[in-house]
């Protein structure tokens, strides 16, 4: 979260903590810090973590809820980890990467309660493993009632089935794959909005992760409705779009609230996003696969925290959680050292600080487009082909590149 994430950064926050208070300063070294974040327990950070999910959730009101129903958004992602044999052992770096070159890539699929904003619950595991598939490690996070929204990765028969075996419903794009004969389908609410039946195939097949008993387990006919909207890419183009949900009563979930809320599925990107840049966890520093998973944990449990934050002030400001900025929120967060000096107690601080965070209102941006390009030009370095100890670094290249070539011409 901080500019500088080493353990020396680490140890001299606590130093000048105790020393604030009056006590003794530790030693400076390194090694009594690092000894006790790997003995630190995972089941009290599973426990700090469900407390962090139930503040969230009694934090938020009737109103972040869509229809009377808690909405959940799925989506997966990765992030670097560092170049250790313990990583690469369990993660390993992307094929077309030379090898000892790359690094270890830590694909993680996580479930966002969009009512509250908290990451309930992720799993990561390598490239060789389908975002579909790990979903199944998730379900038990979805409940009753819940409404779970989804890329089209995961709009197969099998999560539709057992989120509906749960009580929960989906909402997904129909996969490029599966052709759609648009007559066929049972006409509803209006000629863009049909009810179909699939079928269950005979034999479970072979990508599937179910056993053979499970996919026998599973109804053989399950009624999907199918809704068909237009919208405007990023290009400014006119498209149509195929969303299939097992939310089958048209007058209960109108057509155009459940694309407008299929819509909304960016928002677990923007998530990502605080995550991964805002929060700087794109670069994981654990060197062994333990410390990896304690270290997404933590990120998880600060994420939620800060969520907490953004869902108060949003509620004392009378606005949406998502119209607060989740930088300034982390902006504000980083002033209370300077802030603290002046008022003297905690509840005077708090109410300050939900109040700072209630000013960073942002403005509405429907349909905002937020490319993924950077301006900034990075140095011309060589890259890193070989290990350090092998590699032979050519003199003056970065500066006699360009003259170079025109000689070669």
């Amino acid at each position: 979260m901080a500019q500088n994430a080493s353990l020396a950064a680490a140890v001299a926050q606590v130093q000048a903590g105790l020393s604030q208070r009056g006590a003794a300063t530790p030693s400076s070294s390194t090694g009594a810090y690092s000894q006790a974040r790997q003995n630190l327990p995972v089941e009290l950070l599973e426990e700090l973590h469900h407390d962090t999910c139930e503040k969230l959730r009694r934090a938020s009101c009737t109103d972040d809820h869509w229809r009377g129903r808690t909405v959940k958004m799925v989506d997966g992602s990765s992030v670097q980890a560092a170049g250790t044999p313990e990583n690469q052992a369990v993660w390993p770096q992307p094929s077309e990467q030379r090898k000892g070159c790359g690094f270890p890539v830590v694909y993680v699929s996580g479930l966002l309660n969009w009512s509250t904003g908290a990451w309930e619950q992720w799993i990561e595991s390598d490239s060789h493993h389908h975002e579909a598939k790990k979903m199944l490690h998730l379900l038990p996070s979805v409940r009753k009632g819940d409404v779970v929204v989804a890329d089209r990765a995961y709009a197969s028969y099998t999560l539709m089935a057992l989120h509906r075996a749960r009580g929960a419903d989906m909402i997904s794009r129909v996969h490029q794959r599966r052709h759609v004969n648009w007559k066929a389908g049972k006409k509803l609410s209006c000629p863009d909005d049909r009810l179909f039946t699939w079928k269950r195939t005979k034999r479970r097949p072979a990508s599937s992760p179910l056993t053979d008993e499970q996919w026998e387990a599973l109804p053989r006919l399950l009624d999907v409705r199918i809704i068909r909207f237009r919208y405007h890419d990023r290009y400014g183009k006119k498209r149509s779009m195929l969303v299939v949900t097992t939310l089958l009563d048209a007058e209960a979930y109108p057509a155009e609230e459940i694309a407008m809320l299929y819509r909304q599925r960016w928002d677990i990107e923007l998530r990502l996003r605080d995550l991964k840049t805002t929060l700087r966890m794109e670069v994981l520093r654990g060197k062994t696969p333990e410390m990896i998973r304690k270290e997404l944990m933590i990120f998880a449990i600060a994420f939620n925290l800060l969520r907490y934050l953004q869902s108060r002030a949003a509620n004392e400001a009378e606005v949406c959680p998502t119209r607060i900025s989740f930088k300034g929120v982390l902006d504000v967060i980083g002033s209370i050292p300077q802030a603290r000096h002046r008022l003297n107690s905690r509840s005077k601080l708090l109410d300050w600080v939900l109040d700072r965070i209630g000013e960073r209102v942002v403005p509405l941006r429907p349909d905002r487009h937020e490319p993924r390009a950077k301006k900034r030009r990075p140095k011309p370095h060589q890259n890193l082909t070989k290990h350090r100890r092998e590699y032979c670094e050519i003199p003056h290249k970065d500066h006699y590149r360009k003259s170079t070539t025109n000689a070669l011409i």
